[in-house]
């Protein structure tokens, strides 16, 4: 039978690797969960005002694509 403090250190160094898997799960997911819930902010869609000029010959002006 093994010595009992050799077991008490087996025990130990399991207790130990446990707890850093745990914490290190728990961080990991923390961090996705910022990473996740983080948004955008600021105006999704361009003004009604800008997207409702006109080019020259009447029609809706759609930048570079328009003007050729």
């Amino acid at each position: 039978m093994a010595h009992p403090s050799s077991l008490e250190n087996i025990v130990q160094n399991a207790a130990i690797t446990l707890l850093a898997r745990i914490v290190t799960d728990d961080s990991l997911d923390r961090l996705r969960r910022l990473k996740r819930g983080a948004t955008y902010i600021g105006s999704w869609l361009p003004d009604r005002s800008s997207r409702s000029k006109k080019g020259p010959n009447g029609a809706a002006d759609i930048g570079i694509a328009g003007n050729l």
